[in-house]
């Protein structure tokens, strides 16, 4: 049976546990949470369809929601899975277009989430490994000894402590790692700071390169 929401609306696209899309796609429309315009909506629920994971718990949203920095326990939070009707469905622009690029106005998401985070004085050069290891690059323990020698923090970044890990990323002054989406966090670092991406067979992906654009637009 199809259902049928009453109440206004908001839609903001998918939702997934990827770490990647969640950073460039999911948080691509909460710049209507930081404009003034959502106050004259009376919006009761945030809007989401699923990504193509199996995953129902969504961490990193729920880190956000748990914060509460973009007001997001104002809302009730529905995930759509089978035929729906919405009495009024508000669709704020998206800023990013997977794979081909992302609109400057990106950056004051990412920016608002930075600047709500404290400040602390931590590691300048950080080496971020992937959570579960890497398969595209065979020799990368001996890489990450190479960048340990050289005085770099290891750091091991999980979606559990995705809040804390953005604390390391805008105070650092260089980045390292294994191209992917752990090198995306490249919008939370501070203009003109230094980011070392090692590639593997793949080239360097369109996403990472819109990454660095809007950082260095800052």
């Amino acid at each position: 049976p199809k259902i049928y929401v009453n109440d206004n609306s908001l839609f903001i696209g998918h939702i997934t546990n990827n770490y990647g899309h969640f950073l460039l796609e999911t948080l691509s429309r909460f710049w209507i949470f930081i404009s003034e315009k959502i106050k004259n909506l009376n919006i009761k629920n945030l809007i989401f369809i699923k990504w193509i994971d199996n995953n129902t718990h969504y961490i990193l949203f729920n880190k956000l929601k748990n914060i509460n920095f973009f007001n997001l326990k104002n809302y009730e939070i529905i995930v759509v899975n089978r035929p729906t009707k919405f009495n009024k469905l508000y669709i704020p622009q998206n800023l990013c277009f997977i794979n081909n690029k992302i609109l400057p106005q990106q950056q004051l998401i990412y920016r608002y989430i930075s600047n709500k985070i404290p400040e602390c004085n931590l590691h300048k050069f950080v080496y971020i490994t992937r959570h579960n290891g890497s398969k595209r690059i065979k020799n990368e323990r001996s890489i990450i000894n190479l960048f340990q020698s050289n005085n770099f923090h290891i750091h091991n970044a999980t979606p559990n402590n995705f809040i804390n890990d953005i604390k390391i990323y805008k105070n650092c002054k260089v980045l390292a790692g294994i191209e992917g989406s752990n090198l995306h966090n490249v919008v939370f670092m501070p203009k003109n700071s230094i980011l070392i991406n090692i590639c593997s067979h793949r080239t360097v992906t369109q996403n990472q390169i819109n990454c660095n654009y809007i950082n260095w637009e800052r």
